[in-house]
């Protein structure tokens, strides 16, 4: 019985001889299936199988393909934006309060850090330029490499370098070294795939500077690497976000150049004359070497007169084509999936767009650029800032309350938020997810980018200049009070308190 089951088991899923599965379409052989092609190899292997082809084309789309030269801009604007992702320091005393003045110190210091000067180690980019550049590197080339120089001869003896994928020596393979360390794609990793070291060469194999070319292995505890497992865990190198889409691009790319050369022929009118007459065909001699065809120039509104037996043959090859443009929308919607974006951030095209369309794509695509933030926070900024503060307050470039007993790491990262199509109605949406208690101003902030204590310090700084120079921008309308029934004494014509003196954070909070 048991036999005979089994039997049936393998009779069931035998191809059939349409070359199909009864289960799985996947499964399918036969010879609608003969040419795909497809492997079960382990993440090393096939991570290493195609590496440098993949990041050299990707780095050839990233240069030369206008979609993709918008979607990198894009990338850093959302995920980084002008601003970068921005520090909060978040440090408390014994008492469990905020100690505000030792975290106003470390945010200003770290802001002075950030410029150019201090944050990388030549000098020559801020650290919201670094930004921008790593999130763009990750995407391109799947990866990023930052050094991380401790006792840099700087003010805060920290700065940053990044050093390009392909000194990464990614041939650079040993299945076991005398320490039990195995080197996988030139990352050395000890027995639970940590890695330990990064071998890296001193110059690239085209430079001919005179300098030895050899590796040198820098400890992982000096060396940043990052990029997403987004294909499968346990990858020892990053692969670039364009490799899903690369033969998309590479076909769509000829695809428009043959079409806009057939559109420039098409463009040109041309045409040829054609003998029929059988002297002339009995007479005819070929064109000696070197010889060309004679040409008609043919001006605007001018009729050329044929010999008898000439007749005119036009030549019209149909273009552009008016299929062409849905053509390329269903391969831009195809790319713009693939990249995990909207097809309107990627091309630019608003024609079909509206209002609901617009904020039906933004909401799952600011998901995805909060989702980077959240990530580049995590993996980049937390390690770069626990470096920083260590080497600052060691060199005594922030002046914090030692008497804290704390190690300052408390922080929060803040990436940069959106405003709406129609922000009216989201603020009046933002006011009665407040007024139900469905969310918070701290929130709210947050998801625009800002900070909320900041914002208050803010109004209040206003407020305190204005009343120096008594100008009122108490902002009553917004809380329903008219000014006119505001005295100049802080009290109402009907008598009431206004809010105003030691209770003007209250009416900051109204109004915020």
């Amino acid at each position: 019985m048991i036999g005979a089951i089994r039997a049936a088991a393998r009779e069931t899923m035998r191809p059939r001889s349409s070359g199909r599965s009864s289960i799985f379409e996947g499964q399918s052989v036969g010879r609608l299936y003969d040419d795909w092609d497809a492997w079960t190899l382990s993440p090393e292997f096939e991570t290493r199988y195609a590496f440098r082809l993949t990041r050299a084309r990707a780095r050839w789309v990233a240069r030369n393909n206008e979609l993709c030269v918008g979607f990198l801009d894009e990338l850093a604007n959302n995920v980084v934006g002008a601003n970068g992702i921005r520090l909060h320091a978040q440090i408390k005393n014994a008492l469990g309060k905020p100690a505000k003045a030792t975290n106003q110190e470390i945010e200003r210091a770290w802001e002075e850090w950030s410029l150019p000067e201090y944050a990388s180690a030549d000098g020559h980019d801020s650290w919201v330029e670094l930004q921008r550049q790593t999130i763009q590197g990750i995407a391109t080339d799947g990866e990023v490499f930052i050094r991380r120089i401790k006792g840099f001869p700087s003010k805060f003896g920290y700065a940053l370098q990044l050093v390009d994928p392909d000194l990464v020596d990614e041939s650079y393979n040993v299945a076991r070294l005398d320490n039990g360390n195995r080197i996988v794609m030139g990352v050395e990793v000890d027995r639970w795939n940590r890695p330990v070291a990064y071998h890296v060469w001193n110059r690239y194999a085209e430079d001919m500077n005179g300098i030895e070319r050899k590796r040198e292995p820098i400890s992982a505890d000096d060396m940043l690497h990052l990029f997403v497992r987004w294909h499968r865990s346990n990858i020892p190198r990053g692969i670039s976000w364009f490799a899903p889409v690369l033969g998309t691009i590479r076909h769509a790319n000829e695809y428009e150049f043959n079409h806009l050369v057939g559109s420039r022929a098409a463009a040109s009118k041309m045409a040829f004359i054609l003998n029929k007459q059988p002297q002339a065909i009995e007479n005819f001699e070929p064109p000696k070497k070197g010889e060309k065809p004679r040409y008609w120039e043919v001006e605007p509104a001018t009729i050329a007169e044929l010999y008898p037996g000439q007749e005119l043959a036009e030549w019209d090859p149909a273009f552009p084509n008016v299929q062409y443009g849905d053509f390329i929308m269903a391969i831009d919607r195809k790319v713009a999936r693939g990249l995990k974006t909207s097809y309107m951030t990627l091309t630019g095209d608003l024609r079909q767009a509206n209002y609901s369309s617009q904020r039906a794509g933004l909401i799952p695509e600011r998901d995805r650029w909060r989702g980077l933030q959240t990530w580049d926070a995590t993996h980049g900024h937390r390690v770069i800032y626990n470096d920083w503060i260590d080497s600052a307050t060691l060199f005594g470039a922030v002046a914090v309350d030692s008497r804290l007993g704390s190690d300052f790491r408390a922080v929060a990262w803040h990436g940069r938020g959106w405003k709406w199509v129609d922000p009216k109605n989201d603020l009046e949406a933002a006011k009665l997810e407040i007024d139900l208690g469905l969310n918070s101003r701290t929130n709210l902030h947050a998801d625009r980018g800002t900070d909320y204590e900041d914002t208050v310090d803010d109004l209040a700084d206003e407020e305190t200049y204005a009343e120096e120079k008594d100008v009122d921008v108490s902002g009553n309308q917004m809380s329903g009070v008219s000014p006119a029934t505001v005295s100049p004494e802080g009290v109402s014509d009907e008598g009431n308190p206004n809010q105003g003196g030691e209770d003007k954070a209250a009416r900051h909070l109204a109004a915020v």
